[in-house]
Parts: C-alpha cells; structure tokens; sequence
C-alpha cells in the first residue's frame, strides 16, 4: 500500500508533494490543530515546569496529522491505489 518513497533535494522538487498531500482544507486544519497544540504543551511544560507535559507535546500533533491524512486525504490515495 505504500507508494514508493522519492528523495528530494531541494525545498522546491518536495513542495508540489507537500501540497498534493494537503490539499483538503480539513487536513490543513488538523495539521494546524496538532501545531497549535504542540506549542500548547510546550508552554505549559515551561511554564509549569513539568516536563511530563513534553509528551504530549509530540503525540498531540502525530496524531491530529494522521487523522487528516488517514480520514480526510484518503479517499484520493485510495482511488490512486486502486488504478
């Protein structure tokens, strides 16, 4: 199921898949929601000083990017596989 993995070597050859991987609004708006709340758990870890919070911090945003790539974006990766 996975497609085959390319190298980029510059931003500019990786960009147009960036963007092809996020067209829906809705994987954008999740990838923000994960970004947003990264920087959410980064500030309480600091301000609260418990390192504790730095967990989520990393699983927070993993998992609001693969609920939009896996349950938004999917459909056309679907169809991709399927031709």
């Amino acid at each position: 199921f996975m497609a085959e993995e390319q190298e980029y070597s510059t931003f500019k050859e990786f960009y147009p898949y960036y963007l092809d991987e996020h067209k829906k609004a809705g994987t954008r708006i999740t990838h923000f929601i994960g970004t947003t709340g990264f920087f959410a758990f980064v500030a309480l870890a600091i301000v609260g000083q418990n390192p504790y919070c730095l967990i989520p911090a990393v699983v927070f945003p993993y998992a609001w990017a693969w609920v939009g790539h896996f349950f938004i974006e999917i459909e056309e990766h679907t169809s991709e596989l399927q031709s």
